[in-house]
């Protein structure tokens, strides 16, 4: 639903859609404006309006802070530094002066946060932590890398969708979650699954389809669940895990648990309804969950561009009124920061944040798919960026790691996923009595 701005123009009190006043109104026009009736469309459109000299010197007044975290005062938004039309994504042609804005609903700047240096954040972590976080993101690749060998082989069947290149936003987050707090996914989690502390040896045996795997060899690569971990899958459908995510979340609010639900989603999922349903409801009733948007620019194998009219996406939050944020995915001392804010706010104050992580997948879309969408060039740029080795060299800039010690450890995790493998190979098939199980709340007799 679109926001509406009441303005008063030559005298005359006149409504404009929130964007359409950013296009038509002309410089001096719009002599004041009823901050009281402005929703956060209308702050941004505001914001806009000010920074190409067209919003004239009339009275305003003070915008009174909704229970759902309008802002302050208007004051507070216009205070804000203008974003670069380098740093935002946007259609259509700059506006005077080649700057635009974005804001949250409380008039933060979210657009795009600054680079830091290589290893500035590094104090801000205890090494052992960073070190760990290294080894996590290790984990998830060299599995990975292992699964890929055996699907390519044969010896792996069905779906299998790998997260190679985005092990910064699951390591990033588990690591800003705590007990009692909530992870769901789609389909490409092995990562996350290992993330949260499902052991690799489960994860490898599943996607086998052995017994002894995550769910018994009845789930394969998509669906793998470990609530006791915080871990609930796991989902094939497009953005189904959405809503109940938000079934989630809500009731850890009714429960009073303290939790919250965390829930990723690619931008292939992005213009699902079900997806805008969820954000509504998650924002009326006041839901402890962040919605987190692994925009690695392809849905499949056709880029989001093509199919979406709203960049950068997470604006579409202002849309549901709830904060929301861009950020390097690529970097996982920026992902473990964001989420770490993401998850406090949503904790304590019990409403809905809207991450957008910004990544690569260095594979297709699946194991099936040879990526041709993307040129080598590209790839190359997009690896460019791999995550583990910039936290290889925020470790060893710190003197927290040596580089003797990072390529010892590297072996050693190689040499434990090509034990993993071996296991699985060999482990048991289900019992064909399994079939009857999970279906119904009793099995079938």
């Amino acid at each position: 639903m679109r926001r509406h701005v009441d303005v008063e123009i030559d005298g005359e009190a006149a409504t404009f859609g929130a964007l359409l006043v950013v296009d038509t109104v002309e410089a001096g026009d719009v002599q004041a404006v009823d901050l009281d009736r402005v929703g956060h469309g209308g702050e941004i459109a505001l914001l806009g309006l000010q920074a190409q000299g067209r919003l004239g010197a009339g009275p305003r007044t003070h915008r009174r802070r909704s229970a759902r975290g309008g802002c302050a005062s208007v004051g507070d938004a216009l205070g804000i530094d203008p974003v670069p039309r380098s740093e935002v994504h946007s259609r259509g042609p700059p506006r005077p002066g080649g700057q635009r804005f974005v804001t949250d609903p409380c008039g933060t700047h979210v657009a795009t946060r600054k680079k830091k240096a290589a290893g500035a954040a590094a104090p801000e972590l205890p090494a052992e932590q960073l070190r760990q976080m290294y080894r996590d993101m290790l984990e998830q690749r060299r599995l990975e890398e292992s699964a890929a060998r055996a699907y390519g082989m044969g010896r792996i069947y069905g779906f299998c969708h790998l997260y190679i290149g985005q092990e910064a936003v699951s390591t990033g987050c588990s690591h800003a979650m705590r007990d009692g707090d909530i992870m769901v996914s789609a389909y490409r989690i092995h990562a996350q699954a290992l993330a949260r502390g499902v052991s690799a040896q489960e994860v490898m045996d599943e996607l086998f389809g052995r017994e002894t795997g995550n769910v018994h060899g009845l789930g394969g690569s998509m669906h793998m669940f470990a609530p006791d971990k915080g871990f609930w899958g796991g989902w094939g459908i497009v953005g189904q895990q959405v809503p109940m995510a938000v079934g989630l979340g809500f009731a850890q609010r009714y429960r009073g648990t303290g939790g919250v639900t965390i829930v990723f989603f690619g931008d292939g999922a992005l213009q699902q309804g079900a997806i805008h349903e969820a954000f509504n409801m998650a924002s009326i009733w006041d839901v402890p969950i962040v919605f987190v948007l692994e925009n690695n620019r392809y849905g499949m194998g056709t880029a989001v561009s093509r199919v979406s009219a709203l960049e950068p996406a997470h604006a579409m939050a202002s849309s549901y009124n709830f904060r929301h944020a861009s950020i390097d995915g690529m970097n996982v001392l920026d992902t473990y920061a964001a989420f770490s804010e993401a998850i406090a706010y949503a904790r304590t104050e019990s409403r809905p944040y809207f991450l957008e992580m910004r990544c690569s997948r260095f594979r297709g879309h699946s194991m099936s798919d040879p990526g041709k969408y993307r040129t080598k060039d590209q790839l190359a740029e997009e690896k460019a960026q791999d995550p583990i080795p910039k936290l290889a060299k925020v470790l060893v800039d710190a003197g927290q790691a040596t580089e003797e010690e990072l390529a010892a450890l590297d072996k050693d995790v190689k040499a434990a996923m090509k034990e993993v493998l071996k296991k699985a190979e060999s482990a048991p098939w289900p019992d064909p009595s399994r079939i009857r199980e999970f279906v119904y709340r009793s099995p079938i007799s």
